[in-house]
């Protein structure tokens, strides 16, 4: 669940603040604001890394222009060598529903990983609170 701040509203009289995450077509939504910055939380999004745009909107209705802010993420991913992330539970032996069952990631099994890497390190990829980690990003459910 990407969680952004640090977006800082301008010093005049703020009465609306929207944020919207892109790719994600899914409109804008409020902003609360503590302290000057931003706070915007979005459920449900599929494993990405999105950037984030921000609108102030006084209360005549006059909005400031579109304000890039950071970049959000919605993954968890560590790089390690394929003995950490075995040691980490990581590399496991995967079952259904993951692509690749046996001993592994869920998506890509070890010979390939090992192929791949050797001994050198490689980062692996979750979306929290799940334990199925994947090579490719892209796979995470």
């Amino acid at each position: 669940m990407p969680e952004t701040s640090g977006w800082r509203a301008p010093s005049s009289e703020c009465h609306r603040r929207e944020t919207r995450l892109r790719p994600r077509p899914r409109g804008r939504k409020a902003a609360t604001l503590t302290s000057g910055a931003c706070r915007y939380q979005e459920c449900g999004l599929p494993g990405d890394t999105f950037t984030t745009e921000a609108e102030a909107i006084d209360s005549l209705g006059q909005r400031s222009g579109v304000a890039s802010g950071p970049s959000a993420t919605n993954l968890e991913d560590v790089a390690a060598n394929w003995q950490a992330h075995m040691g980490a539970g990581r590399l496991r032996v995967y079952g259904p529903p993951c692509r690749s069952v046996g001993f592994g990631a869920c998506d890509t099994d070890f010979s390939q990983i090992f192929l791949a890497n050797q001994s050198n390190p490689f980062p692996l990829h979750r979306r929290p609170p799940s334990d199925d980690w994947y090579v490719d990003p892209n796979d995470v459910r």
